[in-house]
């Protein structure tokens, strides 16, 4: 199997990742963030759990950002970079979307941005990687 087509896989697999931790009802995702404050204690509760479901948006992004980036063909093409992204941003629209018919979730295009910058750095990482690494 090609190199490429195992990042669309890997691809798949975020993107699958994403669409479940989006179906959780608000409950489970604030008992999701809240297994993760102990990493901000020196922040209140609700400054703390925001900032861990931001960075949380961010980093699974930046991982399908990669991931997708990678899974081109030619990653290194001129039309690889912004086609990705453009994949990517689409699919951060549908994953909010996805989150409006949720119990207690809400849909945001702060978090779309959030997402879509997280991609942007994951794709930045992709692209290095292939110069440096292959």
């Amino acid at each position: 199997m090609s190199k490429h087509i195992k990042w669309r896989w890997a691809s798949l697999a975020i993107a699958l990742l994403i669409f479940w931790f989006s179906g959780r009802n608000a409950s489970q995702s604030t008992l999701q963030s809240d297994s993760f404050l102990f990493l901000f204690p020196f922040l209140q509760e609700d400054t703390a759990r925001f900032l861990i479901r931001k960075l949380a948006h961010f980093t699974i992004y930046m991982v399908l950002g990669f991931c997708v980036y990678r899974s081109f063909k030619e990653p290194q093409s001129k039309w690889a970079f912004g086609l990705s992204l453009i994949l990517c941003f689409l699919y951060a629209c549908s994953d909010e979307f996805h989150q409006f018919f949720i119990a207690g979730r809400s849909a945001q295009f702060t978090d779309v941005m959030i997402d879509t910058c997280g991609v942007l750095i994951g794709q930045t990482l992709s692209h290095i990687s292939i110069k440096k690494w292959g």
